[in-house]
């Protein structure tokens, strides 16, 4: 079922009329909307979305990363940062191609919309191959759905990380009609 409503952190201002409604979430659980916003989504894509589902699961895994004290708040994902040996464990690859995968697929897809070119490989993208990265002579090929469902397992199981203050959980939504 697809619902055709927009949904703004903005609370609907006491003059509006017509098309729009406010809805207090005060009798929802935080892990339901985390359900219904991101889990169960992303667990419903396939084919063609995985570019915007590995973008979505990608901005997760960083906030997973931060919100467990993987990496700073303020801190960069730079080259020779110790977070790219936990993120080489989760992708079963060793940590410089971890920082190879960050700089052009996260970065990539984050500010370009596509993952960033690279001098050291030719990137693959598909869902038949058994393993979240296959990394080969001059090519570097993801499974994104082996790579999501690894990165949901990670934020299903760590609440903890929507406890954030510096993006805090939407308590109040506003639905736009179409």
């Amino acid at each position: 079922m697809t619902d055709n409503h927009s949904i703004t952190g903005n609370p609907p201002d006491s003059g509006s009329t017509g098309g729009s409604r406010s809805i207090k979430l005060e009798h929802t659980s935080k892990k339901k909307l985390i359900e219904l916003w991101y889990i169960e989504p992303l667990e419903r894509m396939n084919g063609h979305e995985a570019f915007v589902c590995l973008s979505v699961c990608l901005f997760l895994y960083e906030k997973y990363l931060r919100m467990t004290s993987q990496i700073g708040q303020e801190e960069s994902f730079s080259e020779g940062h110790e977070v790219f040996k936990l993120i080489g464990k989760d992708l079963e690859i060793p940590a410089d191609d971890a920082y190879e995968f960050w700089t052009c697929w996260r970065n990539g897809l984050a500010h370009r919309g596509m993952p960033n070119k690279s001098e050291k490989y030719k990137w693959g993208l598909t869902g038949q191959q058994q393993k979240r990265v296959v990394i080969g002579e001059g090519h570097f090929t993801i499974n994104p759905w082996f790579i999501r469902d690894m990165i949901l397992n990670k934020v299903k199981n760590k609440k903890q990380i929507w406890e954030d203050e510096l993006s805090p959980f939407m308590k109040v939504f506003h639905l736009v009609e179409p």
